[in-house]
């Protein structure tokens, strides 16, 4: 995801706020506005606290302009928590888990993303369930200047019958999300 930067002092200011924020124990509740256990996760909301705290990926009170022209004063950079192998993996494990035991009867295909750090997550998520439902990953284009994702995939990389589950790694309203199943019926 692409986010629009007006003033280089106003990024310093929020960068700083939020590194003493990490560094205070104020962090916790903060972060614990924003994770919650879920029924469908073997990761806990403690789990996820952890990831988010090690990778200090979520900025707080940031008043940021993505692309797509909306605001969010929570900011979720997935990149920061792709540049951890070991938290990709965690994650990895969690998704290889649900998909395993969601599909067991019908299985996927494959998993269709971006070229973003989602496509480091959907080939970690890939390489777990190799033995027991190997998967194609599919990748669209993505425009790391202006954060937009494009719909074109090679020919025949998706056919007619086959099923897909479609991951992205940042979504404000799910238009993107929205956008890469259109390309999976589209096929």
């Amino acid at each position: 995801m692409s986010v629009h930067v007006t003033d280089d002092r106003h990024v310093t200011e929020v960068l700083e706020r939020n590194r003493v924020l990490y560094n205070s124990p104020a962090i916790d509740s903060r972060l614990g506005g924003v994770t919650r256990d879920s029924a469908q996760a073997k990761l806990s909301a403690w789990d996820i606290h952890r990831i988010l705290r090690t990778s200090q990926a979520v900025y707080f009170d940031t008043h940021v302009e993505v692309v797509s022209g909306h605001h969010t004063d929570t900011y979720l950079r997935f990149d920061s928590i792709a540049r951890i192998p070991q938290l990709l993996t965690l994650i990895a494990q969690d998704m290889a888990d649900w998909v395993s035991h969601r599909f067991t009867l019908k299985p996927i295909t494959g998993l269709l993303t971006t070229a973003s750090e989602a496509q480091g997550l959907a080939m970690t998520v890939a390489d777990l369930l190799r033995q027991k439902m190997p998967l194609r990953v599919v990748v669209t284009p993505f425009d790391r200047e202006t954060g937009r994702i494009g719909t074109a995939v090679r020919s025949g990389d998706i056919q007619a019958g086959e099923l897909f589950v479609v991951l992205n790694d940042v979504t404000t309203r799910g238009n993107c999300v929205n956008k890469l199943g259109s390309v999976v019926t589209e096929h």
